[in-house]
């Protein structure tokens, strides 16, 4: 394990060893989780899309975390994320990767902004996009919904696809920023053992 994350993201992955994910929980994550370990086992590259209706919150969270976890865990990924819709990234999401520890400068002529994790790793660029993006992978990625409203038949691009909350509505996913970062440490510790 990588311990050159910035002191605060450390005690957070530290907390996140103490997280009970549920039995349901777990069996909702394994089709991912084996999917992924067969990719590592193959010597392929994990390229992941979280995928959101706004690509302002969730989705970036995830992306970050999924890049912060897999240098954690030595584990060679890239993530990105995209929307339907372009707006602002979310307030509160800065808010609370700042509260995690994450160091983000902000590009002034845009909404951009460049996520530090660690002074070894080069800097994550975030910023509300549409899954079309130039910056996103054009195919070949594994989509990775994180909002009930997003259907596979909107992404024929993807390698694959999967439903990261399929049970849950929007309601609920509001109070989930949290929950997300939790599961990818859950399927990045799995993975740590594949490789």
């Amino acid at each position: 394990m990588n311990q050159d994350l910035f002191p605060e993201i450390r005690k957070t992955i530290i907390e996140f060893e103490e997280v009970e994910i549920n039995e349901k929980r777990k069996v909702e994550l394994a089709p991912l989780i084996n999917y992924l370990r067969e990719k590592l086992i193959h010597k392929e590259p994990l390229i992941l899309n979280f995928i959101g209706v706004n690509n302002s919150h969730r989705s970036i969270i995830a992306q970050i975390w999924a890049e912060t976890l897999g240098h954690y865990f030595n584990i060679d990924v890239r993530s990105f994320s995209g929307g339907f819709d372009s707006v602002s990234l979310s307030g509160k999401a800065i808010e609370g990767l700042r509260a995690e520890g994450f160091e983000l400068i902000k590009r002034r002529e845009k909404e951009i902004y460049f996520v530090l994790y660690s002074d070894e790793a080069d800097p994550i660029a975030v910023f509300a996009k549409k899954v079309d993006d130039p910056i996103n992978p054009p195919a070949g990625y594994i989509a990775i919904s994180i909002n009930p409203e997003v259907k596979k038949d909107e992404l024929s691009d993807s390698e694959t696809f999967f439903d990261f909350y399929p049970d849950y509505t929007v309601e609920q996913l509001k109070e989930l920023a949290n929950k997300v970062s939790e599961d990818l440490y859950y399927i990045f510790k799995s993975l740590g053992s594949a490789h």
